[in-house]
């Protein structure tokens, strides 16, 4: 329902940068639960100021509606790497799958901390997807979208609506009983598993009768240079009770701790990697290309401009 430009943003003092800017598609422009969502993701983004977090810069209304100015992030996002990876054949490696990991879990616990005197309990950003996950060329990443997020103290009912990606969406949250902190951790276990498979993980059934122990999604990962602790993670974060997960984001980063850090090397091949997928973009049809992103029940317009 929006779409992203970038832009050039010139300063009084003549310093020209690079940005992005977010603006509501013609048709949905005067649509007030449209709008008030936008300017929801505006408020709520502005709040968060975290090396993990794209960093909202501004926000405006003009002629042709309301806008969003946010940092340029130089990159490519998770879902291009994945995709890159399935074309050309080769996994992601560990170590910068636990550093995306870790970077995720970090900048996800402070925005469910975040206190101010508009948001009293932080809040849950709802559609932690690879396509939501920057990363740059030095192999950073930096969660962008808060386009439906909420705030933990939201007493607003949204009766029969259920936002997200139906492939990330926790099972409460398909239930429809709700989301909260754990709801992001369990789209998180997704992702994490998704990196390392380079596919979703299997819908797991109960095995055997009634009662019967249900199978770990980790079972069903192949490679065998992934640390148990690592599949210990993803099984706890793709747990069916939300009880049975994490608490906290801050349960996951202690986890994480005891795992391998980004290599040199790997920063360096991952710089490749993404200037690859950023030549493989730039050789696509220019200007408002619909994408069509399969399970991921969603239509996304890039539309890209100087």
């Amino acid at each position: 329902m929006a779409k992203t430009f970038e832009c050039v943003h010139e300063l009084p003092s003549g310093v020209r940068e690079r940005v992005c800017l977010k603006r509501i598609l013609p048709a949905y422009r005067n649509d007030p639960e449209i709008r008030r969502l936008f300017h929801e993701e505006g408020r709520l983004s502005s709040e968060l100021l975290h090396p993990n977090v794209v960093r909202t810069l501004a926000q405006f209304e003009d002629e042709e509606g309301p806008g969003i100015v946010f940092e340029l992030v130089d990159g490519v996002n998770l879902r291009e790497l994945i995709d890159e990876r399935k074309k050309r054949g080769g996994a992601l490696p560990i170590d910068a799958v636990v550093h995306w990991l870790r970077q995720a879990t970090l900048a996800l616990d402070h925005a469910h901390r975040r206190r101010s005197a508009t948001l009293s309990r932080g809040l849950v950003h709802r559609d932690i997807t690879p396509s939501n996950l920057l990363v740059d060329p030095h192999g950073e990443l930096k969660i962008a979208d808060f386009g439906i997020a909420r705030p933990l103290d939201c007493t607003r009912r949204e009766e029969h609506l259920v936002r997200g990606k139906l492939p990330y969406l926790a099972p409460e949250v398909r239930s429809g009983a709700g989301d909260d902190e754990r709801s992001d951790l369990y789209a998180l276990g997704v992702v994490a598993y998704e990196l390392i498979t380079l596919r979703r993980p299997p819908l797991i059934q109960p095995q055997g009768g009634e009662g019967a122990v249900r199978s770990r999604p980790s079972e069903t990962i192949e490679r065998s240079d992934v640390p148990d602790v690592l599949r210990q993670l993803i099984d706890a974060l793709l747990a069916r009770d939300p009880d049975d997960r994490p608490p906290n984001a801050r349960a996951v980063i202690d986890e994480l701790e005891s795992l391998p850090r980004l290599r040199p090397k790997t920063r360096e091949w991952l710089a490749v990697l993404v200037a690859r997928c950023l030549d493989e973009r730039s050789s696509e049809e220019p200007l408002e290309k619909t994408e069509h992103l399969g399970q991921e029940i969603t239509v996304r317009l890039d539309s890209r401009a100087s």
